[in-house]
C-alpha cells in the first residue's frame, strides 16, 4: 500500500523506472492525457462500444487494434485504465496477458505461439473460477483433441498422457485444458529441446488450434452474459512493445496472418518505431492508438530557443506527477511555500515529456545529493547522467541526423532504418501530432551541439 514518504530515502523507493502503475486505483496516478492530447474515443468506438449509453453498440466478429508508443510512456499504465472503463456490466470481460510477467513468456525469445497459447491458458483459468461460466463439452472437445492428437503422441510429451489419467477422450473441461496450457506454456518458456518442439508442433498446426479456441470464444460469448454480466470477450496484450528490432518485426508483421486467425477483439502493444516500419503494419491492424510523450513545447529549431513556446498545461501535469512520488518539502526551493518551481521544471525539461526518464532523472539526482533534499546541483548531476546513458548508445551519424531532424519543419519526418532505431532508443521522441525531436539530454552532448553548428 502506498505510503507518503517521510524521508529522501522512502522517495527514493517510489523512483522505480521501469514498473507499471498496476493497481488502477494507485495514488500516485495523474491523468496525462491534456499534456498528449491522448484521447481513447476513437479506439472505443472502433471496438464498437458507445459510452455515453454504456453498451456495445456494434458486434464486430474482430477487431484487431495496435496500441503503440515509447517504452516508458506510460503504455501498460494507460492498458490497465482501459481494462478498468471497458471491464463492466454490459460491456466487456477483458483478458489481460502481461507477456514480462507471464509464467509462460519469454520476451527474450518470444513468438507467435507463445501469446495465443497464454490467451487460451488465461481465458480457460477465468472459466475457472467460481462465478465462471460452464461451458458444453462439445465446445471443449476440438481443443482438448487438438491436445491429444498433436501433443501427447509425441515423443517429447507422452509421458503427460500418464498424468491425464484415463487420458485426453475423458471430459476433463476446464480444468484440464487450464492444467495442460500451463504445462505447455511452461515448456516453451524453459526447455531448449521441447521449447522448438512444442513451438513446431503449434505452428503446423497452428490452424486446428486457432479453429479449436475460436469455438470456445464464440460459445463463451453466448454464455457471458448471464454469468460475467459483459456482451463481448476483449484480449489485451502488454509488454510486447519491449520485442526487439527483429523480434517485432517478425512478430507483428510477418506473422500478423496467424495473429488474426483468432477471430475476437484484441489489443496488442507494440513499440513505436513499428508504425513507421511499413504499410503492412497499417494494413494489418484495424486500427493503431499512439501514446506519444508529454508535449511541453512546440517543435522549436535548437539554434533559436529563444522562440521556444512551452505549454502550462504539460508541466502542470509533470509537476503533479512528481509531486506523488516527491513532496513539494523535498525540493529546494520548496515550489509550494514559495512559488519558485525551478528545480522542478528544470527535472521536466530535461525529460522531454518522457514520464520513464522523468523518474529516472529524480533517481540519478538521488544518487548524486548528499542532503536530504532535490536542488539544482542534483538535478543538473542527473542530467549529466542521462545524457552519458545516451551517448553511450548513439553513433557519430545519429547526432548529424538527429539535429537535421531538429531544424526541419514537423511534418518533414523520413522514416528509414536509422532514424526508426532513435525512436526505438528514445534518443528520438514522437509527439502528439506525431512530430519529432531529439531528447532534451542527448542536445546537451558536444557531439551534438558540433552537429548542429554545421547545419
Amino acid at each position: 500500500m502506498y505510503k507518503e514518504p517521510t524521508t529522501i530515502w522512502e522517495v527514493s523507493s517510489q523512483l522505480a523506472f521501469n514498473e507499471a502503475l498496476q493497481d488502477t486505483d494507485d495514488p500516485r496516478y495523474v491523468d496525462t492525457s491534456p499534456a498528449r492530447e491522448l484521447g481513447y474515443t476513437a479506439l472505443y468506438r472502433d471496438l464498437g462500444v458507445d459510452l455515453v449509453n454504456r453498451k456495445v453498440a456494434q458486434n464486430h466478429p474482430s477487431k484487431y487494434v495496435l496500441f503503440c508508443g515509447h517504452r516508458g510512456t506510460g503504455k501498460s499504465t494507460e492498458l490497465r485504465r482501459i481494462r478498468q472503463h471497458l471491464n463492466q456490466p454490459g460491456l466487456f470481460k477483458v483478458i489481460l496477458v502481461d507477456a514480462g510477467q507471464d509464467v509462460g513468456l519469454d520476451l527474450n525469445n518470444l513468438e507467435y505461439p507463445d501469446v495465443c497459447l497464454a490467451l487460451a491458458r488465461t481465458l480457460c483459468e477465468e472459466l475457472k473460477d467460481e462465478d465462471g461460466i460452464v461451458v458444453d463439452q462439445v465446445f471443449l472437445t476440438p481443443l482438448e483433441k487438438w491436445f491429444s492428437e498433436r501433443v501427447l503422441v509425441t515423443d517429447t510429451f507422452k509421458e503427460w498422457t500418464g498424468e491425464a489419467a484415463a487420458g485426453v477422450n475423458a471430459k476433463y473441461g476446464i480444468p484440464f485444458l487450464s492444467e495442460f496450457f500451463l504445462k505447455l506454456s511452461t515448456t516453451l518458456k524453459t526447455g531448449t529441446r521441447r521449447k522448438e518442439e512444442a513451438r513446431t508442433i503449434l505452428k503446423s498446426s497452428f490452424g486446428e488450434f486457432a479453429s479449436a479456441f475460436n469455438q470456445l470464444i464464440a460459445h463463451v460469448e453466448e454464455r457471458m452474459e448471464t454469468a460475467w454480466k459483459a456482451k463481448r470477450l476483449l484480449f489485451i496484450v502488454d509488454g510486447t512493445d519491449r520485442l526487439t528490432g527483429e523480434d517485432s518485426k517478425r512478430f507483428f508483421i510477418q506473422d500478423v496472418y496467424q495473429l488474426r486467425l483468432l477471430r475476437s477483439l484484441f489489443i496488442y502493444c507494440a513499440p513505436i518505431h513499428l508504425v513507421h516500419e511499413s504499410s503492412a503494419v497499417r494494413s494489418a491492424f484495424d486500427h493503431i492508438c499512439k501514446v506519444p510523450a508529454l508535449k511541453l513545447a512546440d517543435k522549436f529549431d535548437p539554434r533559436t530557443p529563444n522562440l521556444r513556446i512551452e505549454h502550462a498545461e504539460a508541466f502542470d501535469v509533470m509537476r503533479r506527477l512528481i509531486l506523488k512520488r516527491a513532496p513539494a518539502h523535498f525540493f529546494r526551493p520548496n515550489p509550494e511555500s514559495s512559488g519558485d518551481w525551478s528545480t522542478v521544471d528544470y527535472f521536466i525539461r530535461v525529460s522531454g515529456g518522457h514520464l520513464r526518464d522523468l523518474i529516472r532523472l529524480l533517481n540519478y539526482a538521488f544518487q548524486s545529493t548528499t542532503t536530504e533534499l532535490f536542488d539544482l546541483a542534483s538535478a543538473q548531476a542527473a542530467e549529466k547522467k542521462l545524457a552519458t546513458d545516451y551517448r553511450h548508445i548513439l553513433k557519430s551519424a545519429d547526432y548529424q541526423r538527429l539535429a537535421q531532424i531538429d531544424t526541419t519543419a514537423a511534418d518533414a519526418n523520413a522514416t528509414d532504418e536509422e532514424t526508426r532505431a532513435l525512436l526505438y532508443n528514445l534518443a528520438l521522441l514522437e509527439y502528439n501530432s506525431f512530430w519529432w525531436q531529439s531528447h532534451p539530454a542527448v542536445r546537451t552532448l558536444p557531439s551534438y551541439q558540433t552537429a548542429l553548428e554545421k547545419l
